[in-house]
């Protein structure tokens, strides 16, 4: 039977006493990091997964102007969408939130616009919309008459 007197003892376990108790290096841990990254935006395009199903996140705000309130007399609702947002995404968030029944969904995107105000120049976000077209008989009260 040896007797293990040139090793030392650590939270791991014997090492022989040359050698250094392994340590993860810092470029490991920055993988590990991505990694765990990744798999929290994978999840996060998941719009089925987290908190509450599609509605979560798909859906921003009703878009309130002046046309999209002529188009509620034609069953059409507009709303603010997430810009990875799909239509089966926002059909089932709508149904979800609401409760109507969703016939047809429109996407528009829309660019961003350029803005000047002297020499100053800048520009106004685009952003993606959703033409909801609900069941007939049914009403959203979200938008002003």
């Amino acid at each position: 039977m040896a007797l293990n007197i040139f090793k030392k003892n650590t939270e791991k376990g014997t090492v022989a006493a040359g050698k250094k108790p392994a340590v993860k290096k810092a470029a490991d841990k920055k993988t590990e990091a991505k990694k765990e990254a990744k798999a929290v935006r994978v999840d996060s395009k998941n719009r089925e997964a987290k908190k509450g199903g599609f509605a979560i996140g798909t859906i921003k705000a009703p878009y309130i102007t002046e046309k999209a309130v002529n188009l509620t007399n034609k069953d059409i609702y507009v709303f603010r969408i997430d810009k990875n947002a799909n239509k089966t995404a926002v059909k089932k968030a709508v149904e979800e939130i609401y409760k109507v029944n969703v016939e047809k969904v429109t996407m528009i995107n829309t660019k961003d616009k350029k803005i000047g105000r002297g020499r100053m120049a800048g520009f106004k976000r685009g952003f993606r919309k959703a033409l909801v077209r609900i069941k007939e008989g049914q009403k959203i009260e979200v938008m002003p008459k």
